[in-house]
């Protein structure tokens, strides 16, 4: 359905009108498309009588009925189907439970987004008189619709934002239990009245295309190594993301004349042309001054045949071309293929050169580097085609889930093309209707099935166009003017529109119509644009999405020390779990401890009480145990609750090793960090006690005195370049520690990527299998 005039999508005048318009204009959007190309459009749409009046339309509402009867009885299967998931969908969402309002919000943006939607916050209820809020709800992002005072500004410095809203009644409604503290979902309406976006257009949506903290985090590291915001954009966008069997009618290419040979034989019926672009460099390269601004003209200029070829006669004549001009005579005989004068009538849709191409060239171009490897030029031209589907699919997103905006008192005709035509070319049929004003019917004659209307300009009448309506009975069947504009673009021009106007249709009929700049040519063919270079196994695919989730999950851990601590201590025992135990590097038994144990052995040395109890003990310790039985001990160690850094107990050259990614140069390592010296106090202790019984010892131990033995701050250890890494530096230095150096370097990049690695390897870590083999045998 069409909205009256005077009223344009999502600006209903009343609630009877809401009903009629407001409730569905991206439905009216697709029965006004699917009406216009099926011949069963709005009023009146392509209906005339024997004279090329409007005439009644009952004949046609029959047979548009029976159509949508039929739809109606072949979508019935599916309908109910969907109904079944909608209602399974429906108690999915209303038994969730969230801890706080966010929580709420986050889990139906999640929803939205795995289902093609946006969401906006809406009322935000209160206690009466405090601050304390208790319901919350959001809705769909259509929902309502744009206020008509945007409509009716006179003075706009800009073109308005494309109509968005629709009226759309999904919604998820939350309140807080008084007892429990816990939010739940009062209401859900799952239903929406518009298409949902698909695939990779969801990103373009406002409420899925902000940053999370952990991503902001990581935005700035890469602003300090230099990158730029676009470079930024595109490297975390990149972390979260055969030939037709139809010839075509037309080609554009070079001069290549291998090209024009295939051309001819494989695509016979296609018609041919040479790119301007290429032409104009083979003009500079020929010709000068004067003679390159004649020849421009025969390109771009001269629209008669005859005239074309009696100016080009004195051309040769004026600049005395002879058979040695092999350029230009070349160029003469491959006239029809650049001449505007052979191609004006030609199906090329304005095209003069082979820009798509040309595009993806320029920018392959922009960036190549002679030194480039084969693997590199791979990499590079599959980052281009990336930026292009990227941009694809953003002009997708806004086709597909906006309406171009229409004044209150557009003419109908453009309300019918902005719900017909992609947004691109709406505003080529829209400059064809702005010129309405300006031209006229100044006669109708019919002749048989063709009514001609002759349309000329009011002001004056020197310049006529003919425009042929072909009827079958009271349907428009075909419609073309002398301008041949319908034919080589496929759009109407503004005669056609003025017969359109004088007959008082307020649609665009189907033959006035191609198909292949409407709202319902890409939905046909499924859009691909994940494809690349890498052919990623299930195992990657499953690496990188742990990968991408784990940026929130460890910047989260980090805003307390006991979270902190808890994801250190769950690291550093999956990485003694990777390794056979015990480990050795450099010909040494390497034992590293946990942070939680780290925290026993401060308070051992902190407290005198807790240090006397250890060395009295008529026993050794399980930790004394463990220390002894290794050459070399990694503990992680936490500095006031901000700064980790790991501190390496080498017995062997009986040498504390201190390996800190933020060094800072002092004297006295130990003195300006009072929790080393109670660490290694209380690691005495457990070693004194262990020492005196019988227990199985290290060759390398020859004194347990470790508190005394000298402390030495490691100068080639990697600093990092954040503030918030230690941690993983921290871990990196424990796993590739040989005792005097690093066995694998690595820089802050490497960091990051180890960052987005931790969650795949917990998962895959052996620890899980115990606890999942005790479910599983618990079933």
């Amino acid at each position: 359905m069409v909205p009256s005039r005077g009223t344009p999508h999502g600006v209903p005048e009343d609630e009877a009108h809401r009903e009629e318009v407001g409730p569905g204009w991206f439905a009216a959007r697709s029965r006004s498309t699917a009406g216009a190309l099926d011949g069963s459009g709005s009023k009146g749409a392509g209906v005339v009588d024997s004279a090329g009046r409007p005439c009644e339309r009952e004949r046609e509402v029959v047979q548009f009925r029976r159509i949508i009867l039929k739809q109606i009885i072949q979508a019935l299967n599916v309908y109910v189907m969907e109904g079944m998931e909608d209602n399974e969908e429906h108690d999915m969402v209303v038994n969730e439970t969230f801890s706080s309002e966010e929580e709420g919000y986050k889990y139906y943006n999640a929803y939205a987004k795995s289902k093609g939607f946006g969401v906006r916050k809406e009322e935000l209820t209160k206690k009466p008189g405090t601050d304390i809020a208790f319901r919350r709800l959001y809705v769909c992002s259509k929902e309502g619709y744009r206020a008509r005072k945007h409509f009716e500004k006179t003075k706009r410095k800009r073109t308005p934002r494309p109509l968005s809203r629709c009226g759309c009644g999904a919604r998820m409604e939350i309140e807080m239990s008084m007892e429990s503290g816990e939010w739940f979902v009062k209401d859900f309406v799952v239903e929406h009245n518009h298409p949902l976006a698909i695939g990779d257009q969801t990103t373009f949506i406002r409420s899925h295309r902000g940053l999370n903290d952990a991503q902001k985090a990581d935005a700035i590291e890469y602003g300090i190594g230099g990158l730029r915001t676009h470079e930024i954009m595109e490297v975390m966008e990149k972390q979260h993301g055969g030939p037709e069997k139809n010839h075509p009618r037309s080609v554009i290419t070079d001069g290549d004349h291998a090209m024009a040979r295939a051309i001819s034989k494989v695509f016979p019926n296609a018609d041919h042309r040479l790119c301007s672009w290429h032409i104009e460099q083979n003009m500079i390269r020929h010709l000068r001054k004067t003679k390159l601004s004649d020849f421009r003209k025969f390109v771009y200029y001269y629209r008669n045949v005859d005239e074309f070829e009696s100016r080009w006669a004195d051309f040769l004549e004026e600049y005395e071309i002879t058979e040695k001009d092999a350029w230009i005579n070349r160029m003469y005989e491959l006239r029809k293929k650049w001449s505007r004068a052979y191609t004006k009538d030609r199906y090329f849709l304005r095209m003069q050169s082979n820009q798509r191409s040309e595009s993806l060239n320029s920018r392959i171009h922009k960036n190549l580097d002679r030194r480039m490897s084969l693997a590199d030029l791979l990499e590079h031209t599959d980052h281009c085609l990336w930026r292009i589907r990227k941009n694809e699919a953003e002009l997708d997103a806004r086709a597909s889930q906006t309406v171009p905006f229409t004044e209150l008192d557009a003419e109908p005709l453009l309300r019918s093309s902005a719900n017909i035509y992609t947004p691109v070319m709406f505003k080529k049929v829209k400059q064809q209707i702005d010129q309405l004003p300006k031209w006229g019917v100044a006669k109708v004659t019919k002749k048989d099935a063709v009514v001609v209307y002759v349309v000329a300009p009011k002001e004056r009448r020197d310049v006529i166009y003919d425009v042929k309506l072909t009827m079958a009975g009271p349907m428009v069947q075909g419609v073309n003017c002398r301008c041949l504009k319908m034919e080589t673009e496929e759009i109407p021009c503004t005669h056609i529109f003025s017969v359109l106007k004088f007959l008082g249709l307020i649609s665009v009929p189907r033959c006035c119509i191609s198909r292949r700049w409407t709202m319902l040519a890409k939905p046909a063919f499924e859009s691909e644009r994940k494809a690349n270079m890498h052919d990623w196994s299930e195992w990657m695919d499953r690496y990188h999405n742990l990968r991408n989730r784990s940026n929130l999950f460890l910047f989260n851990a980090a805003s307390s020390p006991e979270k902190s601590q808890k994801v250190m201590d769950t690291i550093i025992t999956w990485m003694q779990h990777m390794h056979p135990i015990p480990e050795i590097r450099a010909g040494r038994t390497v034992y590293m401890e946990r942070a939680s144990r780290v925290d026993l052995l401060v308070r051992d040395g902190r407290s005198d009480a807790y240090n006397r109890d250890v060395r009295n003990k008529n026993h050794g310790t399980g930790m004394g145990k463990v220390y002894i039985s290794h050459d070399m001990i990694c503990l992680p160690v936490n500095y006031d609750n901000i700064h980790w850094y790991v501190v390496n107990v080498n017995p062997e050259e009986r040498l504390i090793q201190v390996l800190d990614s933020m060094r800072k140069e002092t004297k006295n390592f130990k003195k300006a960090h009072p929790e080393l010296e109670k660490m290694l106090k209380g690691m005495e202790a457990h070693l004194d006690v262990t020492s005196r019984h019988d227990c199985e010892k290290s060759d390398s131990w020859s004194d347990y005195a470790v508190n005394s033995w000298p402390v030495q701050v490691v100068k080639n250890v990697p600093q990092q370049k954040d503030g918030i890494s230690c941690g993983l530096y921290a871990l990196k230095n424990m796993a590739n520690w040989i005792g005097h150096e690093l066995s694998q370097n690595f820089t802050q990049a490497d960091i990051d990527k180890f960052r987005k690695e931790l969650p795949a390897l917990i998962v895959d870590s052996p620890l899980n299998e115990e606890p999942r083999q005790q479910q599983k045998n618990k079933n």
